[in-house]
């Protein structure tokens, strides 16, 4: 679902790339880096199959000095502690509104959770619309915050 939602973003921006991390030891790795170079995205997804847990704020940070965001494509979730890692980095989440996740991330304010169903199509639009929810807001704040005579720079 990431490879299709990575599809139709990147036909709205130029510069944009998507981080897969983890997913080492997962049964799909050779079908996903399969798919990777079959759809000709690997300019714009970098996968990190494995990335020691103590330098994880240094990436959470590049995301969020990015204006970027994290993005759960997960079926099941038990817990959320990517989320939780993520949002107390300052990076905003979206994520399906489904298992323990509306506990974890505040809609709108935290971040922008999506409704998950059956239809594929659905779940990749609705992602795709808070994707640019999201960046419309960061781009909103950032234009306040300049207007007030901060420096803020934003990369995209």
């Amino acid at each position: 679902m990431m490879l299709q939602i990575a599809n139709l973003i990147k036909h709205e921006r130029d510069h944009i790339e998507f981080w897969v991390i983890g997913g080492a030891q997962s049964v799909e790795r050779d079908l996903f880096a399969k798919k990777l170079e079959e759809q000709q995205m690997a300019d714009m997804i970098k996968w990190f199959p494995v990335i020691p847990y103590q330098q994880m704020p240094d990436v959470y940070a590049k995301i969020r000095r990015s204006g970027g965001c994290y993005l759960a494509t997960t079926k099941v979730e038990s817990f959320g502690n990517t989320f939780i890692e993520s949002m107390a980095c300052g990076v905003p989440v979206i994520a399906p509104r489904h298992s323990s996740i509306p506990e974890i991330v505040v809609h709108g304010q935290t971040g922008y959770l999506f409704r998950k169903n059956n239809r594929v199509t659905n779940v990749q639009t609705q992602t795709a619309q808070k994707y640019r929810r999201l960046m419309t807001r960061k781009m909103k704040l950032c234009t306040e915050k300049q207007s007030r005579g901060r420096e803020n720079k934003v990369l995209y």
